[in-house]
């Protein structure tokens, strides 16, 4: 029987606190392990477009992947058909725990296709969800979504959703023009007034920085959990109380978790650059940022860690001083704090640390020279083709009188040069260097 509301939060979520957001290209199945086991209670697959899902089986192959231990797991699709989100949705009904229906994305690429935070059509909303709702055998439909600047809006635009079938509603207190630079901050008394307004659960979403965070949000917003995506994303352990985890730690439990769940390096170089967000602040670790661009390999990745670890070791007394936004040390994960009207890109630049293309290779080849146990020659090698047996190439050329390389398929086992040599001198021939014998006709009697 399928449960709703808040049978389905108690009995099949367990009520939890602690919610990890969707997240596109960056919750996968590897994050979503190293989230829970530092206190997410439950998570959330990325955001797939189900169109896309339903359609592209490669693009279903690299980016849905879950396990058994990953539960409760919702996954999240984007969509503004009714009857192709369902299509979607069935094809993974027996392999988590509900639909989410994703009404907050407020990327151009959502308003490009008028779906998430930019499907404007309330009656095409309410077919979805009820379409979800009436048709899913197992499992029950949620929806995340983002405020108006209307609370009387926002409110009705929540009832409507409950009406159609929602089970919970996650309310980011954000309106889709809050986004990137210009997000500012969540507005909890419109998440508070949702939760007034409706009788399923609903998570808050927005604002969560810290583990104390958690707390007031909750006292504030009334709501029953807490989502985070940024703050997670930056700290993995921010649902963790009392606890701070090195920026180090968690790469090298991120790396491991990967070398049994392989994911895509996109994502790893993703989710290593937003935990070594503080160090690359400060110019002295500067060029560790571009050998992160450089990575290609899980074996990279490695490489990088312990040079990171390495170089916080040898500037131990000028970390200590060094403080993250969450003033904290650098050496620890620890949330972003957005300031008003930043660009996009905050990393600082000195002539110093302007680094050109060859000068990065040079210097990620020499972390995986000093590491890697190979020469600075080889590991530029490796940069350009990391599947390079060296042992193979070991094998001794057979040289020619004139030691050049003979030529492979030489009847004389030579180079070109001195096969042509030979060939005028002897008068023989040479199929590889197309040398022949020319016989003279012979003249009739």
């Amino acid at each position: 029987m399928k449960l709703h509301g808040y049978e389905f939060w108690e009995k099949t979520l367990k009520s939890p606190k602690y919610i990890l957001a969707p997240m596109v290209d960056q919750s996968e199945l590897p994050w979503r392990i190293l989230s829970r086991r530092y206190g997410a209670q439950v998570t959330f697959t990325p955001m797939y477009n189900s169109a896309v899902f339903l359609s592209d089986e490669t693009y279903r192959n690299k980016l849905f992947d879950v396990e058994e231990t990953d539960r409760p797991l919702i996954v999240q699709f984007c969509g503004n058909d009714p009857e192709t989100v369902l299509k979607a949705a069935l094809m993974v009904e027996n392999k988590c725990d509900a639909i989410d229906l994703n009404l907050g994305c407020p990327q151009n690429v959502a308003k490009r296709g008028k779906y998430g935070a930019f499907l404007d059509d309330w009656d095409t909303i309410y077919k979805i969800i009820k379409t979800l709702h009436d048709n899913l055998k197992t499992i029950p439909v949620t929806a995340k979504f983002r405020v108006f600047d209307c609370v009387e809006k926002t409110c009705k635009y929540a009832k409507m959703m409950e009406e159609a079938g929602a089970a919970v509603l996650t309310v980011h207190g954000r309106t889709r023009e809050q986004k990137g630079p210009t997000s500012g901050l969540a507005d909890w008394d419109k998440i508070a007034a949702i939760k007034k307004c409706v009788k399923v659960p609903v998570v808050a979403n927005g604002n969560i920085l810290c583990h104390e965070d958690i707390e007031r949000c909750l006292r504030v917003t009334n709501c029953d959990a807490v989502m985070s995506a940024e703050g997670n994303l930056h700290n993995p352990a921010l649902f963790a109380p009392n606890f701070n985890i090195k920026v180090t730690d968690a790469i090298s439990e991120y790396l491991d978790i990967c070398e049994n769940h392989p994911t895509s390096m996109s994502f790893i170089r993703a989710h290593i650059f937003k935990m070594c967000y503080h160090v690359l602040q400060f110019e002295k670790f500067l060029f560790l940022r571009e050998i992160i661009t450089e990575m290609k390999t899980l074996q990279d990745a490695r490489k990088l860690n312990r040079a990171l670890t390495d170089v916080l070791r040898s500037e131990e007394s000028l970390v200590e001083t060094l403080k993250g936004d969450m003033q904290l040390s650098i050496i620890y994960c620890q949330a972003r704090v957005r300031s008003a009207g930043e660009g996009k890109d905050n990393y600082p630049k000195s002539r110093e640390n302007q680094f050109s293309r060859e000068d990065r290779k040079r210097t990620l080849a020499q972390i995986q020279a000093d590491h890697g146990g190979c020469s600075l020659r080889q590991a530029k090698q490796l940069m350009r083709n990391p599947d390079k047996d060296f042992e193979k190439s070991k094998r001794p050329w057979l040289h020619c009188i004139c030691r050049q390389p003979k030529s492979k398929g030489c009847a004389h086992e030579m180079c070109k040069l001195c096969c042509k040599k030979v060939c005028l001198e002897k008068k023989v021939g040479c199929e590889k260097h197309k040398m022949r014998i020319i016989v003279p006709a012979l003249e009739e009697k």
